[in-house]
C-alpha cells in the first residue's frame, strides 16, 4: 500500500493564514443582544407563564394515607386534562414540578381554607368536585364581583398572634375589574384570611410565593413576614 512522498510538503509555511469567509467574530455583548431578542418559547402549562385560568382543577392528596394527619399533602394542577408545572426551586417544591409538597395542611379544613385563598387571590372561586378521607378534587370558577387577585405593588403580611394573612393594596388601579378598598375598609386591605395551620417561621414565605405564582408574579421581602409582589 502506497503512503506517498512523506518529503515532499506542499505547504508553505511563511505564508499567512488563509481568512476565513464567516467575516469577523461577534463580541460577547454582541452575541447576548441577539439571544435576547430571540423569541422565548413559551410554556403555557407552566404556572409562572400566566398563572391560574377559570377551569384549572386543583387535586389534594394525602401523602400517607394510614398517617395523612401528620405527613401533609400533595397539590397538584391541571388544565384540560394536563398537568401544570410549578416552578422547582425552594421549600416543598417537587424536582419535576408536578406537586407542591404541603405539610402544613394536616386536617380537611385546612385544605379548604388554603385552596379557598389560593383562588381568591388568583381571582377565582374554588368549587369542591370531590371528597374524601385521602383526597380532594377542587375546579376554579370565575367570579361575579370584582376580583381580588394580587397585582404588582400589593403587600401580603402574616400575623402570627391572630394567624391570619392579609393583603393590602395601598396605590389606585385602572381596573375596573379589580376590587378597590372604599374608605371604609381599613388602611386598603382588599383579603384577611385565616392560616391558623401555620407553624414554622419559613410558612408565610412558602405561602406567598405560593400565592405570586399562581399570578404569573413573585415577591421580594419588605419587612418581617411582610412581602412586596413584583412582576417577574
Amino acid at each position: 500500500m502506497g503512503t506517498g512522498n512523506w518529503k515532499k510538503d506542499r505547504r508553505n509555511w511563511n505564508l499567512e493564514p488563509r481568512p476565513l469567509p464567516s467575516g469577523p467574530l461577534m463580541t460577547k455583548a454582541e452575541v447576548a443582544r441577539l439571544q435576547a431578542a430571540r423569541p422565548k418559547a413559551v410554556n403555557p402549562f407552566e404556572l409562572m407563564n400566566g398563572g391560574f385560568q377559570a377551569g384549572d382543577l386543583l387535586v389534594v392528596d394525602w401523602m400517607d394515607e394510614g398517617g395523612y394527619a401528620l405527613n401533609g399533602c400533595r397539590l397538584s394542577a391541571y388544565r384540560s386534562g394536563t398537568l401544570l408545572r410549578w416552578t422547582t426551586s425552594g421549600h416543598g417544591r417537587d424536582a419535576g414540578g408536578r406537586c407542591l409538597y404541603l405539610a402544613f395542611l394536616t386536617s380537611h379544613s385546612a385544605v379548604e381554607d388554603f385552596v379557598c385563598m389560593l383562588a381568591t387571590a388568583s381571582g377565582y372561586i374554588a368549587t369542591v368536585l370531590e371528597k374524601s378521607k385521602t383526597r380532594q378534587r377542587f375546579a376554579l370558577e370565575s367570579v361575579t364581583s370584582e376580583s381580588r387577585r394580587l397585582i404588582s405593588g400589593d403587600y401580603v403580611s402574616f400575623n402570627w398572634e391572630g394567624k391570619s394573612l392579609q393583603v393590602q393594596r395601598p396605590q389606585g388601579t385602572v381596573d375596573m375589574n379589580l376590587f378597590r378598598p372604599g374608605s371604609g375598609d381599613k388602611a386598603g386591605v382588599i383579603m384577611d384570611c385565616s392560616v391558623s395551620y401555620i407553624s414554622l417561621y419559613h410558612h408565610p414565605s412558602v405561602i406567598v410565593r405560593i400565592l405570586a405564582e399562581v399570578n404569573a408574579l413573585q415577591t421580594q421581602p419588605w419587612a418581617r413576614d411582610i412581602f412586596l409582589v413584583v412582576p417577574r
